[in-house]
């Protein structure tokens, strides 16, 4: 029973390698995103001098952490888009920010404004691109079928194993 197993094992024939799974690329993004932007608000919390420093690490993570996800998932083009439209997104609510900061007329709630809501903005679209890379990591590969030769154990006899991914 040993030979048959071992022989369908070697009649297996070798898939190439299709890159990370979905989950793993979405895994990573959440990751290289979550990371730097808890880093970076407890440095903001906790350290005064710090703040500064945190801000930066918080908003690189949500600028650039889902750009890493679209990468491992083999979404280059998808990761620069994302990427510049997020760090556009973010200049845009630091100028707001810093506009408010420097305003010396007390009329500056609308800068405040403007920028909470610009980094609201830039949180969902972080939210949106790791959520979504999944689907256009499946989008881009594109539906595939897979069949490989395979021993039954319960039944004693060869069989076949047909893998679909869409």
């Amino acid at each position: 029973a040993l030979l048959p197993l071992l022989a369908s094992l070697a009649l297996r024939p070798t898939v190439a390698q299709q890159g990370p799974s979905t989950s793993h690329a979405q895994l990573v993004g959440v990751l290289s995103t979550a990371i730097p932007v808890g880093v970076g608000t407890a440095l903001m919390i906790a350290n005064d001098d710090a703040a500064a420093a945190g801000f930066l690490l918080a908003s690189g993570g949500m600028v650039l952490g889902p750009m890493v996800g679209n990468i491992v998932g083999g979404l280059g083009t998808r990761a620069a888009v994302g990427t510049l439209v997020r760090g556009g997104v973010w200049f845009g609510a630091s100028a707001l920010l810093l506009a408010y900061g420097f305003d010396e007329t007390g009329d500056a709630e609308p800068y405040l404004g403007g920028a909470i809501a610009g980094y609201a903005v830039l949180t969902g679209l972080a939210v949106w691109d790791i959520a979504t890379i999944p689907g256009a990591m499946r989008k881009q590969r594109g539906t595939q079928v897979g069949i490989a030769p395979t021993w039954v154990p319960s039944a004693g006899a060869p069989g076949l194993a047909l893998r679909v991914e869409f």
